[in-house]
């Protein structure tokens, strides 16, 4: 997986503003593909899941607008500060995140802008784990990120920009308690799972 910047074309079509590469400053790229859309897939007792289409699907479309021919089949996968559910990047949005790392800390005098880099990426990186996925989305959650997203025989994936969240359907019910749509759009997926 490459983790450093590359040029990128601007596309002409409005999108998402998102930092560009690892440069500093502002420079930013329109970015035309984000995550969206959401999913409900069961964990079975070796962690195996399958990532959603609709996210496999903007992952290809993220590498090609960043000049990749061949997508990685892979997510970088950390739990959330809060311990409550796990965050995946895929390699566009891991350089996003390196960038904008960079841009919290640019505006501060370079005697400190050091030391606090090194912290805010010690505060996001070191959990990130390597999770590769097949041609029909299979992975393994490891029991450590299980344990530390709190997931268990169900994992719902809502689509965040930049990232695709993974949640226990018990720990979203309480994180989008204020947002009746994702709420019904959650319950209406684990009744489509229910036996009839």
């Amino acid at each position: 997986m490459r983790t450093h910047a590359s040029p990128r074309r601007r596309p002409t079509g409005g999108g998402a503003r998102q930092p560009r590469g690892l440069q500093g400053g502002q420079d930013w790229v329109e970015r035309e593909n984000f995550f969206f859309g959401h999913g409900l897939n069961a964990v079975d007792a070796k962690g195996r899941v399958s990532v959603p289409a609709v996210f496999r699907t903007q992952i290809e479309r993220r590498a090609k607008e960043d000049g990749e021919r061949d997508p990685d089949k892979e997510l970088l996968i950390a739990p959330h500060p809060k311990a409550d559910h796990l965050r995946a990047f895929d390699s566009v949005g891991l350089r996003d995140l390196s960038a904008a790392i960079r841009e919290g800390v640019a505006d501060l005098p370079a005697a400190e802008r050091r030391d606090a880099l090194v912290r805010a990426r010690r505060d996001e990186l070191p959990a990130l784990t390597n999770v590769a996925f097949d041609s029909a989305g299979r992975m393994v959650l490891s029991p450590l990120l299980r344990k530390l997203g709190q997931i268990g025989d169900l994992a719902f994936f809502v689509g965040m920009d930049d990232c695709v969240e993974i949640w226990s359907p018990e720990n979203a019910r309480v994180a989008f308690a204020d947002n009746p749509v994702v709420l019904g759009t959650l319950e209406g997926l684990l009744a489509e799972r229910k036996p009839t």
